[in-house]
């Protein structure tokens, strides 16, 4: 279920359910096949042993587990019938590992109503529970397995599954079948029937508990702690920085907790017995169990019976079992000794054998070494627990210490920050549960997208570049909730406040609340209610400790938008997810939502405008953002250095080079600027008739500063020079730039003010097929400027006047002119409104880049871009494109020329419609066919050809 949906869920409960009382008292049990069986209400006869009654009218062909239908194990002649999920958890454990070896597991019996059995042991009364299940090995498989092996399987498999409910198992031999069952709360440890059944059992718990293979460990190059207080971390003094103090001593009595640790059955490692010869343990009165590891002897999982030592985390077991596991393969015939685990007050020490406040209380510590007890091992020891993948070590002289953080469940489950940085999910002491707990309208499965972490001592753990734990940390100063994106949204404003100067920067006041605190701080229509518990939101302001200057609510107003531009694309990457933000008297609220929010606690705040307008403003604000059309330099200063004034044309218009123009003079490749070679002395005179031509029509029209004008133009088409850089080519640029810029034949503006329809149309000039659509509006080749020039950059010349062969006068080997990219730039500086694109594919668009971006990133006038692709199969190319170019471009744009964001674009198929081309139209592809085709002209022509 999404956020939204749970959110609405817990509307409907606090509206319908918490008024009318009415809840039902059914339960909905799921079983391993996915499920969900109603149980029978009311079930007066249930007892702790029993498992939940169910009915099998109508599902007795529905399964229990994915091998196993109900049919199988009710009893035939009843109606009903008790059956415990974890049960069949196992047994289908059992049958998947049978499957793999061709053979097959059938029930026997399953669930027998007291009143349909003649007890004859003890244990045949479990069938009654629907905790028991008799099984055999079906006939007809590949007969390599035996009554032996499926006893193994039911202990290597079910052992682990039931001491997570704290239970142990009973196995016992019935001839050709046996029965598994699970034993009830208050007996005492695993049930085995006489024979060899105990010892098979133990092979399948050490099986069980077998780590395959160890991580590699060279001595040479993993870390290694070598004098006794060395520890590991380095950047930790002591192990609690590392992993987390204690918070809450766990004694038996303590049964929710205490039932959240596990005990190691198998006999891989060895279990030093002090305590067991103690009068009592864990109070007086409370039997000691023991450690010892005897052959046929399983250690109880059932609370009361665990031994101290044998007792720990699931994180701390699993460092124990890989270290085992390493230490065998390290040195042969030799096991991890461990000398404490979690620990507990007993008759030879009434406070604990531990420091007050240590680790070993809450079983996240274990003392270990070598069985050898070999004191030299130990700094091999520490690194191979490293490798292992401990939390933290400490070398003592005669052991080494290892400690875990804390962790929810049987499994450990992290959650990334940045590159590379964990947090482990965990859960409080049982006591300070409802603090922590979500509502209820959040299912066990949708609260695993919100986990809990835990900060003690870790306030200086970097979540990020330049975020840590400390800046999230709640009131409480231990648990929170706190979502990735929320912390890459923060680096994102720290980052950006760096690069803008802002100072002071915002910082973290509050993101995570618990449960109380929502309840006494928010009120339940603030629009920060529904995610504060979750970890989706924090609470941003100038100084979080006063009401200074910097923390008014118009200084928070103006930092709205960089909040956006940073978070808002963070937060959508995450799923699709949208962005909340309020503005308090003293803080900005963030956080993450299904639909963008924006909101002010008071109508005071609104800077004059209405909640409506308030919430468009930063909605459009938002979409820019997650767009990638918001202009953010990486270093502006450095951008405007190297950004070229661009303008429209205007007669105060001054070209003004970059102040950084690199030129590699290393590179024996670049081209040397020369204005005297032989073609440039040749054409001299075929120049200087082009600059009279274009000022005898310059003169036609009314000249506002007729030297400047003409020096300009001499500039820009008598200067001769081969190279695209250096001296020469920036004469030409500057003069170009400034003449087309002051001379009086404009790009058709008027008409188009005039006419909203014809929008300014950009397309590959050589692009024929194109062009009809392009110019059916306006376009660059209806200008009167183009027409203008477009003959002298067309030019060609006879070398030799007796011979009818031409050359270019401008071409790009001997003599580039910079013209038509120049118009283009200054075409696309005059648009205004919509401009549209024309392409065949994203080569065009490509070759379009430069005048594009003079329209996306500097031209402030347009609105959206429109881009036609010639061919359909090519519109995700070229829509790709685009965007790189959108992604590229927001970072090159100088503040002082550039827009505050890119326009909107669009790639569509080509209009199907479009009116006849025009005999203008048609006279004007004349002229152009005229002179790019003199080749053709010139061979058809020629008299000898």
């Amino acid at each position: 279920m999404a956020f939204s949906t749970a959110l609405a869920t817990w509307w409907l409960c606090a509206v319908i359910c918490s008024l009318t009382g009415v809840w039902s008292q059914s339960e909905m049990i799921a079983f391993p096949s996915g499920i969900r069986y109603p149980t029978v209400d009311p079930d007066n006869t249930r007892t702790p042993k029993d498992a939940y009654l169910f009915d099998a009218t109508d599902v007795e062909n529905k399964k229990l587990s994915l091998s196993f239908k109900v049919s199988q194990f009710k009893h035939a002649s009843q109606s009903q019938f008790r059956a415990d999920p974890v049960l069949f958890t196992c047994i289908q454990k059992v049958q998947n590992a049978m499957q793999k070896e061709n053979e097959r597991v059938e029930i026997v019996s399953g669930y027998v109503p007291a009143s349909s059995m003649t007890p004859t042991t003890t244990h045949d009364d479990y069938q009654s529970t629907g905790r028991a299940i008799r099984i055999r090995i079906k006939a007809g498989g590949s007969g390599t397995k035996t009554k032996n092996d499926l006893i193994i399987a039911a202990a290597k498999y079910c052992v682990p599954v039931l001491e997570q409910i704290n239970r142990d198992i009973g196995i016992t031999d019935l001839g050709d079948h046996i029965q598994i069952h699970i034993q009830g709360p208050d007996e005492s440890g695993p049930h085995y029937s006489p024979g060899t059944v105990a010892t098979l059992a133990m092979t399948g718990i050490d099986q069980a508990y077998d780590v395959v293979g160890a991580a590699l460990c060279p001595a040479a190059e993993s870390p290694i702690l070598s004098t006794a207080g060395d520890i590991f971390p380095d950047s930790v003094s002591t192990l609690e920085e590392a992993v987390g103090g204690l918070e809450e001593p766990i004694s038996r009595d303590n049964v929710e907790d205490f039932g959240k640790l596990t005990h190691y059955p198998a006999s891989h490692l060895v279990f030093q017995d002090t305590e067991s010869s103690s009068s009592w343990c864990g109070k007086e009165g409370n039997p000691c169990s023991s450690c010892a590891a005897i052959v046929g002897f399983t250690p109880a999982s059932t609370l009361n019976l665990r031994c101290a030592d044998r007792t720990m985390t699931y994180r701390l077991m699993k460092f124990l079992r890989s270290l085992g596991k390493a230490v065998s393969l390290e040195w042969s015939g030799v096991k991890l000794q461990v000398l404490e685990a979690w620990d507990e007050p007993h008759s030879a020490s009434p406070t604990g054998d531990q420091a007050e406040g240590s680790l070993y209380y809450e079983g996240r510590a274990a003392k270990v070494t070598t069985d050898d007890n070999d004191a030299g091992k130990l700094s091999r020891l520490s690194q191979l627990a490293i490798c292992a993948g401990v939390d933290a070590a400490l070398l003592q002289a005669d052991h080494l210490v290892i400690a875990a953080l804390k962790q929810k469940g049987t499994e450990t489950r992290t959650v990334t920050f940045g590159d590379s940085q964990e947090l482990v999910e965990c859960e409080p002491p049982a006591a300070n549960g409802h603090m922590y707990k979500l509502r209820d309208e959040f299912s066990e499965t949708e609260a695993k997208d919100y986990p809990l972490f835990d900060s003690a001592n870790r306030h200086d753990y970097k979540l990020g570049q330049e975020v840590t734990l400390g800046m999230f940390v709640p009131r409480d100063g231990r648990y929170l909730r706190l979502s990735p994106h929320i912390v890459s949204c923060f680096q994102s404003i720290v980052i950006a406040e760096r690069k803008h100067g802002i100072d002071p920067p915002l910082q973290v006041c509050r993101s995570y609340y618990n449960q109380m605190e929502i309840d006494s701080e928010i009120d339940i229509f603030d629009k920060r209610y529904p995610s504060s518990g979750l970890g989706l939101s924090m609470e941003l302001s100038f100084d979080c400790n006063s009401t200074s200057d910097h923390s008014s609510p118009l200084d928070l107003y103006d930092q709205m938008q960089m909040v956006i531009q940073q978070c808002a694309p963070i937060f959508y990457r995450a799923d699709g997810k949208s962005m909340g933000i309020g503005l308090y008297s003293n803080f900005i609220a963030v956080d993450m939502r299904p639909t963008f929010k924006a909101w002010a606690s008071h109508e005071d705040l609104l800077e004059g405008v209405s909640a409506a307008e308030f919430q468009e403003y930063f909605q459009r604000w938002a979409n820019r953002a997650i767009q990638g059309r918001i202009v953010d330099p990486d270093d502006p200063q450095q951008v405007c250095k190297t950004t070229t004034k661009p303008g429209r044309q205007d007669i105060n218009f001054k070209h003004a080079f970059p102040e950084k123009t690199f030129i590699d003079n290393a590179d024996p490749n670049r081209c040397i600027p020369n204005s005297n070679t032989a073609f440039c002395t040749d054409t001299y005179s075929h120049r200087l008739k082009e600059v009279n031509r274009i000022f005898t029509e310059v003169k036609r029209k009314h000249v506002l500063r007729e030297s400047g004008l003409k020096s300009a133009l001499e500039a820009c088409i008598k200067s001769c020079d081969a190279c695209q850089q250096g001296e020469i080519w920036n004469i030409k640029v500057e003069g170009c730039n400034n003449f087309l810029h002051w001379v009086q034949f404009k790009f058709l503006n008027d008409y188009i003010e005039e006419t909203p329809g014809d929008d300014v149309s950009l397309y590959l000039q050589e692009s024929v097929d194109l062009k009809h659509y392009a110019c059916h509006g306006h376009c660059l080749n209806k200008s009167p400027l183009f027409s203008l020039m477009v003959p002298s950059t067309e030019k060609r010349y006879r070398p030799n006047p007796d011979e009818s062969i031409e050359e270019r006068l401008y071409s790009t080997a001997n003599n580039p002119l910079p013209v038509m990219e120049l118009m283009h730039q200054i075409y696309a500086m005059s648009a205004k409104g919509i401009v549209k694109v024309w392409v065949t594919n994203e080569k065009e668009l490509i070759t379009l880049k430069d005048p594009l971006k003079h329209v996306c990133l500097y031209n402030k006038n347009v609105t959206k871009v429109e881009i036609y692709v010639g061919q359909s199969s090519n519109k995700g190319t070229v829509s790709g494109v685009m965007q790189t170019f959108y992604a590229e471009w927001v970072k090159q744009g100088c503040p002082q020329y550039a827009r505050k964001f890119l326009p909107p674009f669009t790639v569509s198929d080509l209009p199907p419609h479009m009116s006849k081309r025009s005999a203008e139209f048609d006279m004007r592809e004349q002229m152009l066919h005229h002179h790019r085709n003199w080749e053709n002209r010139w061979l058809n022509g020629h008299p000898l050809i």
